[in-house]
């Protein structure tokens, strides 16, 4: 909307010049030389021509402005943009069909997963792959020539890209790690090798200054504009501190967990009575509750794209994958009506969602489904939640 009211500013404006070339033209022609009568009558038609031009893409054809720019000029850095954004999506969609939905990283021209304990690289263009080690559980991260994995025996390593320089970076396991700044930020236990409590600690790249920033117990937490906001569960609380540990505040007194902060909005699945899926301002304040659960109803995920979410509800009478408009907080739609599983990933219009033995390619509007695969074989394989770095 807004492109089309742009284009019809510059069509009225387009139109002035036009007509007051016209006048000028008729009134003073006879005092103009032939050269000045030429270069009036030129203006006058190239107006024309660009009105005519311009009214046939607003008007009768409406269209994006990537598409306009490149009609009119030609292929320009901003559509380069879009067109990687597609080729993006469509990369990711490719390697959920061919990877059967196992966990991957994407970066550059390639996708990095593990498959039966065995580390792979696959080239994303021509599908061959190889194998970099094979005593691998989970990868982590994938920044510059490294790899950032956690190996059979539960210690966190990182290897070259090519497999070379293999090195043990922490004596013990590590979750939820995350790249910020030249920084690894991971859950882990202080000392001991268990994992029955975990605190935040951060480590170098190069696996240097290890250090843990916090002595409070978390389960999740999330980076964002300088804060990490975090889930304390032993004190039943959503707080935050700075990137260095400092400043800790508790923002909301409740049991959460599926923590995500988006456009300086906290989003989390409340656990405790009311339970439902809630949202925040960065603050603590401004507390709504976007979806209460019923009786037996239980929400096993969500992802929040600008101004909508989409969650999904294990029973109830709104089981499945839900849409929510956030501008309002208007009425509920089920989009897909299927229980007992977790969105994976919201690609452009379409959500990526497990079910036990299938897996869904479902438009945002739910006015098509697509069935990638099944999975009855392996049952409900753990899902980690990827990082994109393409």
């Amino acid at each position: 909307m807004g492109y089309l009211l742009i284009s019809i500013a510059i069509i009225i404006l387009l139109l002035s010049i036009f007509f007051l070339a016209v006048a000028i033209y008729k009134t003073y022609k006879k005092k103009f030389p032939t050269k000045l009568r030429w270069v009036i009558s030129t203006l006058a038609i190239a107006s024309a021509g660009v009105l005519a031009l311009g009214g046939y893409f607003s008007l009768l054809t409406p269209k994006t402005l990537p598409e306009i720019v490149e009609a009119v000029f030609g292929k320009t850095e901003l559509t380069s943009e879009v067109s990687s954004a597609e080729h993006k999506m469509a990369t990711e969609e490719k390697m959920y069909r061919l990877l059967g939905g196992l966990p991957f990283i994407l970066s550059s021209e390639w996708v990095y997963y593990i498959q039966d304990v065995v580390l792979y690289k696959m080239n994303i263009s021509t599908e061959q792959r190889t194998s970099i080690n094979n005593d691998s559980s989970e990868v982590l991260l994938v920044a510059d020539d490294w790899i950032y994995f956690i190996g059979n025996d539960n210690k966190f390593y990182r290897v070259r890209t090519d497999g070379t320089d293999k090195t043990s970076l922490l004596g013990r396991e590590v979750l939820s790690a995350t790249l910020f700044d030249g920084t690894i930020y991971f859950l882990a236990s202080k000392h001991d090798t268990t994992m029955s409590s975990l605190y935040l600690h951060t480590i170098r790249t190069d696996g240097t200054d290890e250090k843990c920033i916090s002595d409070t117990e978390m389960t999740e937490y999330k980076i964002a504009d300088g804060w990490i906001y975090f889930v304390d569960n032993k004190n039943e609380l959503v707080s935050k501190m700075k990137l260095d540990g400092s400043l800790e505040d508790g923002i909301y007194k409740g049991k959460a967990e599926k923590l995500t902060v988006v456009d300086k909005k906290v989003f989390f699945i409340k656990t405790d009575f009311p339970k439902g899926l809630y949202q925040m301002s960065i603050h603590g304040d401004e507390v709504k509750n976007l979806y209460e659960c019923g009786v037996i109803d239980d929400l096993s995920n969500f992802v929040v794209d600008q101004n909508t979410i989409y969650f999904a509800t294990l029973d109830g009478k709104n089981r499945g994958v839900n849409k929510l408009n956030l501008d309002g907080y208007g009425e509920i739609t089920n989009i897909f009506d299927k229980s007992d599983g977790e969105i994976l990933e919201l690609i452009g219009d379409w959500i990526y969602f497990r079910d036990i033995g299938c897996f869904y390619k479902i438009k945002t509007d739910g006015k098509e489904v697509e069935e990638l695969f099944h999975t009855l074989t392996n049952g409900f394989r753990r899902v980690f939640r990827y990082q994109s770095l393409y």
